[in-house]
């Protein structure tokens, strides 16, 4: 049996995958692993929150004092926290056993928290994945199908996402990764640079490839559009309407790397979100066309 905690209980994420691992109802779905805990900041309204939910929808009671409480017991953790910042203080210790660590957006809430996750997990051998749900959707994998398919037809593009500016959780870092890699995946990871304005509850972003640029909205609805020559275009729908098929798509995925070592997502891939967000967030506090700097690992 492959023991799994999850590190960080605030969010629906936590609970999806807990109700997966150990259901209250219903069969178990993953028979080789067993839930065996959770870690959640004591007193916090959000985690206590948290134990009410999973108490509805999962077996496993267990809560540990520590984030650090699992070590040589876990085979894996899930870094569920909501705050991107926690994420590399949570799986430190856990990165440095050498076991898979899962990583919920935003990855990291700074490319120099994201460039040691990278450092440890080539010092340690670690196995290290994680992101946003939006990069498992339907309408973003077929827009990815269609772009892979038609290399020649985009001529520009339009994307746009939910955002949350003000929060407890690291303000713009907490939302705008599913924005991040709906782009990314769909477009590519070489994008150049950001031209980025703030709103009070939302920013317009211009993502410059180097053959068109893409037009980004962090604050609408799940939306992406690849426009190409002669008025087409090719827009499919972005649906969110069975949202735990969709935290299964990426729970899934992880289980397979726990047992092979081989990810869907790595981290050269995951570097791309941090730089991005990260440029987004300077273009738009300072002003002008950022560079968006990839950082080495």
């Amino acid at each position: 049996m492959i023991k799994i905690a999850i590190l960080g209980i605030e969010n629906s994420h936590a609970w999806s995958f807990a109700s997966a691992l150990a259901p209250k109802e219903g069969e178990k779905q993953f028979p080789d692993f067993e839930l065996i805990g959770f870690y959640g900041e004591n007193g916090r309204e959000d985690v206590e929150r948290g134990k009410m939910k999973l108490a509805e929808v999962c077996t496993c009671t267990r809560y540990a004092d520590h984030y650090n409480d699992f070590l040589g017991e876990a085979d894996a953790v899930m870094v569920t926290a909501r705050h991107g910042a926690n994420h590399l203080k949570y799986a430190k210790k856990y990165l440095e056993a050498g076991i898979p660590v899962w990583l919920d957006k935003p990855i990291t809430a700074s490319v120099e928290d994201f460039v040691e996750v990278a450092r440890l997990v080539k010092k340690y051998g670690s196995t290290v994945t994680g992101g946003s749900t939006l990069y498992y959707t339907s309408g973003i994998t077929e827009a990815k199908k269609f772009m892979q398919e038609n290399p020649d037809f985009a001529i520009g593009g339009a994307v746009s996402a939910p955002v949350n500016m003000v929060n407890d959780y690291g303000n713009f870092w907490f939302y705008s990764q599913h924005l991040a890699e709906m782009m990314l995946s769909v477009f590519g990871t070489d994008v150049k640079s950001v031209i980025a304005v703030k709103n009070a509850d939302s920013v317009c972003a211009i993502y410059k490839y180097e053959k068109f640029t893409v037009n980004a909205f962090y604050g609408g609805d799940y939306a992406i559009t690849i426009y190409g020559k002669d008025q087409k275009s090719f827009a499919p729908g972005v649906d969110l309407s069975d949202i735990n098929i969709k935290y299964n798509a990426e729970l899934v995925p992880f289980l397979d790397a726990i047992k092979t070592g081989k990810v869907d997502r790595t981290l050269d891939y995951l570097k791309y979100p941090v730089a991005l967000i990260d440029a987004t967030i300077r273009a738009f506090t300072e002003g002008g066309e950022i560079d968006i700097v990839v950082p080495e690992i």
